[in-house]
């Protein structure tokens, strides 16, 4: 995030200045809720994001706390989005990931990976990439091991392919499950494809 003045941000939020990875501050919520935190159209136009890639840091320090990555967002029933999902009900308090296609207010899971296994407390380097090819909408999610791009699960595709003529805004959701709940996100970039 370069300013939260190319965002539009709603629900309680914060800016930690404790906890981020670049100075001087991250996005913070700990409260009950979703945060939604979608660039603003006047900074990324919505069509040069019909296809594109989000990079983001995230941070959370129990489960029922999640980061979504979202993409070709048209209102709050239909959107694209990948689910970071920390679960300290599995061992060493692994990481769920999972793509899902939200269209006219259902939510299907088109993708998921086996548990992998991390601290929840640290910091975690993820990216989600977008495109069309010959058989519809690929979805890519990966995370960064310490030292190269490691595959969350294995490429997701949707044949039905929405909204790929006007593609859509893009964001993130944060959402904490209690008040005493915290997650965060720093140095998030956006970038189109094509």
């Amino acid at each position: 995030m370069n300013s939260t003045g190319d965002w539009d941000i709603t629900g309680t939020w914060s800016l930690s200045i404790t906890v981020y990875i670049s100075a001087p501050s991250s996005l913070e919520t700990h409260y009950t809720g979703v945060v939604t935190a979608l660039i603003k159209t006047s900074t990324v136009p919505i069509a040069s994001v019909k296809e594109g890639r989000i990079v983001t840091y995230c941070r959370s320090t129990i489960m029922n706390s999640y980061c979504f990555i979202v993409f070709r967002y048209q209102d709050a029933s239909n959107y694209y989005y990948v689910k970071w999902e920390p679960n300290t009900f599995l061992p060493d308090g692994q990481v769920l990931f999972s793509v899902h296609r939200v269209k006219d207010g259902s939510d299907t899971q088109i993708g998921f990976a086996s548990p992998k296994g991390f601290n929840t407390t640290a910091w975690f380097l993820i990216r989600v990439t977008w495109w069309n090819d010959y058989v519809g909408l690929v979805i890519r999610f990966e995370y960064w091991d310490g030292s190269a791009w490691q595959k969350g699960c294995a490429d997701v595709y949707d044949t039905n392919n929405y909204w790929k003529d006007i593609g859509g805004r893009v964001g993130l959701f944060l959402h904490c499950g209690d008040a005493t709940y915290h997650v965060w996100v720093d140095d998030t970039y956006i970038y189109g494809i094509g």
